[in-house]
């Protein structure tokens, strides 16, 4: 039987809130008679906490999870971050080589960036063919966060060495839009670019099941669904809001799901611009979907210069 080797540092595993690509890939290849490992993390990126292995029902999926553990961080973007990431990836590689591990393939989420390029490391040695997926890119990403200028390519540059070493040794690139799998354009092997995609059966019957979000009648809903962070300018948004005649447009509701470092600060331009915006939180899918289902307008408001393209 082939078997196939995720490495999906944030994952998500079963009970937690949302939908996944690696395991729409797991499944499908078990579908196909494949057997799979998945790789991830006991510490939960989106909650910043460890998970409780004990609480987590693994008897009903048909693929098998590894939890490596790590130290954790408060702040995506920060030197705690990179040092967690950094254990991480050291102890997916003490164990792929005090195991003698065997696998037909390594599929790798990129990022982070530790651990695809240790898992690289032992895939060349032993002769096994890696899929590169990128997810985002970095640098680049930290970069529009924190560069100080003439010593910001001295600090990233462990990060530059370690993409350019994952992508020298890919087999083929998977990517969530045209514009990253642009970035690895000079490597000669297969490459496609596959979207943050959804079920869209789910996607509409969670949708439908969920009753408790009602549209007021009159009311004219935008929305916006992802992370608080710098990659987003949510303000530009408020500040056109603010600019409606209050008296035409008094039932326009900005409602905005997720959290993130910046929700603080968008709360309170949004106060001091007086305009009607609703701070929904991270909420169950259903309910973001049955929001998202009666919206009038969806917005993904990226700033100039980031990294970020679009994904979904």
């Amino acid at each position: 039987m082939t078997k196939i080797t995720i490495v999906d540092h944030y994952s998500q595993v079963p009970g937690e809130n949302g939908n996944n690509r690696f395991i729409y890939l797991a499944d499908m290849l078990i579908d196909k008679g494949m057997e799979v490992d998945i790789f991830t993390t006991e510490f939960s990126h989106k909650e910043k906490r460890n998970r409780v292995l004990s609480q987590i029902d693994l008897d009903e999926i048909r693929y098998r999870f590894r939890f490596f553990p790590e130290p954790g961080y408060k702040k995506n973007v920060s030197l705690k971050r990179i040092y967690s990431n950094t254990i991480f990836g050291k102890r997916i590689y003490h164990f792929l080589k005090k195991n003698s591990y065997k696998t037909d393939l390594f599929y790798l989420a990129v990022p982070s960036l530790t651990a695809a390029a240790l898992v690289s490391r032992y895939a060349k040695k032993h002769f096994i063919p890696i899929i590169v997926d990128i997810q985002d890119i970095w640098p680049q990403a930290f970069k529009l966060v924190f560069n100080p200028w003439l010593i910001g390519e001295i600090i990233y540059a462990p990060q530059l060495f370690m993409t350019n070493y994952i992508n020298r040794n890919a087999s083929a690139f998977v990517a969530v839009s045209e514009t990253y799998l642009q970035t690895v354009s000079r490597y000669s092997v297969p490459k496609l670019s596959v979207f943050l995609g959804t079920d869209l059966e789910n996607f509409y019957t969670y949708g439908r099941q969920d009753i408790t979000i009602t549209k007021p009648e009159g009311e004219f809903w935008i929305v916006y669904a992802g992370t608080l962070g710098t990659s987003y300018n949510l303000n530009v948004i408020f500040e056109t809001l603010s600019k409606l005649d209050p008296e035409k447009h008094r039932n326009t509701v900005f409602k905005i799901l997720g959290d993130g470092p910046l929700m603080e600060e968008f709360r309170e331009t949004a106060k001091k611009l007086k305009v009607r915006v609703e701070f929904l939180g991270r909420i169950l899918y259903s309910k973001m979907v049955a929001v998202l289902l009666k919206a009038d307008v969806a917005v993904n408001p990226i700033v100039d210069g980031a990294a970020q393209s679009i994904i979904n």
